[in-house]
């Protein structure tokens, strides 16, 4: 029963290794994203080093590929991604295999719903449960708490948080 393997390419050489496993006679699944650096946009992968192969009956012959540096493996067999993964990469995927992500307009307003000044709990992480104050996001769209730590008033980054009750 065919599935989905993932792949690493060797640093620096994922064209390559993409297109050995094409000549092999494997379906191949690589996507991209356009990211903004500086004026212009560039097209680059979603997954850097990484990509999908379709096995159908054999996938030894992968890892001796050019370009191949192993294939994901659980244990001795390749790790599975489940067909309904691919599918949303796909559905997400233009023409080209350029995945369209969220904006980031949106997100920060998603994530707009705390205003500076506002009771949080952090939700994950080492700091898991910490209350603190809403400071604000940084340039990476983390959240930013002011928490009570070592004696004092820390400034500490975390991916998520929850209001306070």
């Amino acid at each position: 029963m065919p599935y989905w393997a993932v792949c690493r390419s060797v640093p620096n050489r994922e064209r390559l290794a993409v297109e050995s496993v094409a000549l092999a006679g494997f379906e191949v699944f690589v996507p991209r994203i356009r990211v903004r650096a500086g004026a212009k946009w560039k097209t680059c992968s979603l997954f850097p080093g990484y990509f999908f192969t379709r096995v159908v009956d054999r996938w030894r012959i992968l890892e001796r590929t050019m370009g191949v540096l192993t294939v994901v493996k659980f244990g001795t067999t390749p790790a599975r991604v489940p067909d309904e993964e691919i599918g949303e990469l796909l559905k997400r995927a233009d023409g080209d295999g350029i995945i369209r992500l969220q904006s980031r307009a949106s997100v920060i307003t998603a994530r707009a719903a705390y205003a500076p000044g506002a009771p949080v709990q952090i939700a994950s992480g080492p700091l898991r449960g910490f209350a603190g104050i809403y400071a604000g996001m940084d340039a990476a769209d983390r959240e930013r708490v002011l928490i009570e730590l070592l004696g004092g008033t820390r400034e500490v980054t975390v991916a998520a948080i929850t209001p306070l009750h």
